[in-house]
């Protein structure tokens, strides 16, 4: 990963993904923070959003849009890869939140 621009990198890939190389601009709003994938083989924008459950209960949700719709017939073959890397995210959020509540 290359930093390019303020919130801006580009990413570079050896194997196993739809793009071998893209460029992802990270936008933060109040309770989300959003990748917009370009010059990608597939361009699109995953959501997180935040929002508070209760005072020890936190709901992360994401949201998957594909930019361009000649490619939304990707949608199926590309959502196991998501959840995949989804779930790797979110373990290591589990054990960022681990670490923050020990200190």
């Amino acid at each position: 990963m290359t930093p390019i621009g303020a919130h801006k990198f580009k990413l570079y890939r050896k194997h196993g993904a739809l793009n071998q190389q893209e460029i992802i601009k990270v936008e933060v709003g109040r309770n989300e923070v959003s990748y917009v994938s370009t010059m990608g083989k597939v361009e699109y924008r995953v959501i997180w959003t935040i929002d508070e459950v209760n005072a020890t209960q936190t709901s992360l949700s994401q949201t998957l849009y594909l930019e361009k719709s000649v490619l939304t017939s990707l949608a199926k073959v590309i959502s196991s890869v998501v959840q995949n890397a989804f779930a790797g995210n979110l373990q290591v959020l589990k054990h960022l939140c681990e670490l923050e509540e020990v200190a």
